[in-house]
C-alpha cells in the first residue's frame, strides 16, 4: 500500500496527456512516451534545478533548526 502512489506517480508521468484522461485508469501506459519529462527542462518560468535547489535549501535549514531546537 505505501508503493502504490509512487508507482501511480511514476507510471502517470510515462502516460499521454489523453490517456491521463481516460476512465477507467489504465494501470500500465499504452503508449509510453517522455513528454512530460521533457517538460521539465523546457520550464517557461523556471527551472527543475532551480526547483530542486531551493527544496534542498528549505529542508536541509529546517531539519538543522528541528535538530539544534
Amino acid at each position: 500500500l505505501m508503493v502504490a502512489p509512487f508507482y501511480w506517480t511514476l507510471i502517470t508521468s510515462f502516460k499521454s496527456r489523453a490517456e491521463l484522461r481516460l476512465f477507467p485508469p489504465t494501470w500500465w501506459p499504452r503508449e509510453p512516451t517522455l513528454e512530460h519529462w521533457r517538460s521539465l527542462t523546457n520550464l517557461q518560468f523556471g527551472s527543475f534545478v532551480d526547483f530542486f535547489r531551493n527544496s534542498l535549501i528549505v529542508a536541509g535549514a529546517s531539519a538543522t533548526i528541528v535538530t539544534l531546537a
